[in-house]
């Protein structure tokens, strides 16, 4: 019911259990050891309990938590669920560390269709990784290489691919590279003449 008014208020945000959950995967991908402060581990059992079985070691404290990356990465499954299930917004994170992983996992997807629009671009990476309706079966492998990515969206997942890859990983269509676009300007290569020509916008 409606009020003729309302009044100020103070409130904290919650914080983001996907962004600690990335940093968790990111220990396990590199290698090394990643400490998150001001986040609530509670809110992230199901990814502590799956990223421990894979092989990272987590210490957690009321408002943080520490992840550092074990001898390997083990093969685990995994398949999403709403709060306090597994959250399928670390479905893919998780897709990219059993890539590399010692074994065969599969990743059910149970919250969302067409979740599955990293494994093209892992696939190119290297990663042998097929499709059956829901479910990824991942076969994990020695290393990921380095690729160029078509489209400009830049996910956590592909960052993670990045720091796996070994070499250059860029962004961008393989054959055709946009022009730039400074102050209303489109810069294209030189003409003919050897000049350069620049097409300015109308007023």
């Amino acid at each position: 019911e409606g009020v003729s008014s309302l009044v100020p208020a103070a409130c904290r945000v919650m914080p983001d259990r996907i962004e600690a959950g990335t940093y968790i995967a990111a220990a396990g991908i590199t290698g090394g050891d990643v400490t998150v402060r001001d986040c609530v581990p509670e809110h992230l059992r199901a990814v502590i309990e799956r990223m421990e079985k894979v092989g990272v070691r987590i210490k957690t404290g009321d408002d943080w938590l520490k992840a550092t990356a074990g001898s390997g990465i083990k093969a685990v499954d995994v398949m999403t669920d709403p709060y306090p299930g597994f959250p399928t917004d670390m479905q893919a994170q998780f897709m990219v560390l059993m890539s590399v992983s010692s074994g065969l996992s599969m990743i059910s997807e149970t919250i969302f269709e067409n979740r599955f629009m990293h494994v093209q671009e892992l696939q190119r990476m290297g990663a042998d990784i097929r499709v059956e309706g829901n479910t990824a079966i991942v076969k994990g492998v020695e290393k990921l290489v380095a690729a160029l990515r078509a489209g400009e969206k830049i996910s956590r997942e592909i960052r993670h691919e990045r720091l796996l890859g070994r070499g250059q990983t860029g962004r961008g269509h393989p054959r055709r590279r946009r022009p730039r676009t400074h102050h209303g300007r489109h810069r294209r290569p030189p003409g003919p003449q050897g000049r350069r020509r620049t097409i300015r916008r109308p007023p």
